[in-house]
């Protein structure tokens, strides 16, 4: 049995860790106004200069440029904190987050780093297309939530850069390289995020025969033992299949469907049936024999499933998941990493930021406090 486990998640070039538990503090207590978990990120994943650091550790940064570890700081995280920030109405949290966008970010040209170096330097010459879509979106949303017309003007720029140089055959892929130019033909299908495209349709950063073909590609996907495939080549128009299944895709896939109200009935059954069956939500599973692979736990699988359980309109489901996720922060309010998700010193910013993700949108509904 593993005692934690670096789980992938791969945006094409990059491997960022997020960790698993199986080792349980209690925390039962109900979500308060300000979550603990906010106040641990603030405390211990922002570096000097306020980017959040991908590791609690300061253990060595990858120098390849495909890989993110240590104190660099993601595009990722940049997204989920704006997306945290005009959850909780926040806007001087969300400002934090856009002046680091300005600053650190974003180059010249309008294109996004995916990672950057502790000290807001940037060794790669390439975006991610789902951080790039979770920050315009945020941006268009900010607009709306606060009248800010800069927040507008940049979310233009950014998706100007994506539809220009991010989009292959009418889909907006993965990745490209905005030294070279080089445009990868890969589509993570978990990587759609549907309510971006629209923003972008309505502020007519893109046209509607665009953003269907790209939504109907999530929508019409095909399954495989109650499994959605990982990735779909533009150049070749297939769909490729991962023999162990990472639920971090399978439930992303699956939400950004439900908010177009398409449903995904054989997952969610296999979702829900099997965390009542455990008392944990499954991480991993052997695509053929439908047999979980992973006794351990992830708390951003339960962030997005929180989300994705509220899109089915399944509340009993949200609060128990939250129940069971929030076993596994640090309960001891001694310890200088109460409200975190941490295991043997260790935590991961994505873990925390979707957790406090999923506990947010609870709160804002009345479910917890």
């Amino acid at each position: 049995m593993l005692n934690a486990f670096s789980c992938i998640r791969k945006l094409n070039i990059m491997l960022i860790g997020f960790l698993i538990f199986s080792i349980i503090p209690t925390d039962f207590a109900a979500a308060s106004s300000v979550s603990p978990t906010e106040s641990f990120i603030i405390n211990n994943l922002y570096n000097p200069n306020q980017t959040i650091a991908t590791r609690l550790t300061n253990a060595t940064s990858s120098s390849d440029p495909d890989t993110a570890g240590g104190r660099e700081a993601l595009s990722e995280s940049l997204g989920l904190w704006m997306k945290y920030a005009l959850s909780k109405n926040d806007k001087n949290l969300f400002d934090t987050s856009y002046q680091l966008l300005n600053s650190y970010f974003t180059t010249s040209q309008g294109s996004v780093y995916w990672k950057l170096s502790s000290d807001g330097t940037s060794h790669v010459t390439t975006n991610a297309m789902i951080d790039d879509h979770i920050i315009i979106e945020s941006l268009y949303t900010a607009f709306e939530q606060w009248k800010s017309p800069e927040y507008k003007t940049t979310a233009d720029k950014l998706s100007n850069t994506s539809k220009t140089h991010n989009m292959l055959n009418g889909y907006f892929v993965d990745y490209y390289d905005f030294n070279s130019l080089y445009t990868v033909d890969n589509i993570t299908l978990s990587y759609i995020v549907p309510s971006a495209l629209n923003q972008m349709l309505k502020y007519q950063q893109l046209d509607k025969a665009t953003v269907t073909k790209n939504i109907n590609l999530l929508k019409s996907l095909p399954t495989d033992n109650s499994f959605f495939p990982k990735s779909y080549v533009a150049k070749t128009k297939k769909y490729i299949y991962d023999n162990q299944i990472n639920m971090i895709d399978q439930v992303y896939i699956a939400l950004h469907r439900a908010e177009n109200g398409v449903s995904s009935p054989a997952l969610y059954t296999l979702l829900k049936t099997d965390f009542y069956k455990h008392n944990q939500l499954v991480s991993g599973y052997d695509r053929l024999s439908k047999s979980p692979n992973l006794n351990a736990e992830c708390p951003g699988l339960y962030g997005l499933t929180i989300l994705y359980a509220l899109e089915a309109g399944d509340q009993h489901f949200a609060v128990d998941l939250y129940n069971r996720m929030i076993m596994l922060r640090v309960s001891d309010q001694t310890s200088p990493y109460y409200g975190g998700y941490v295991f043997d010193n260790d935590s991961y910013s994505f873990n925390n930021l979707y957790a406090l993700v999923g506990e947010q949108t609870l709160i804002n509904l009345g479910l917890v406090y």
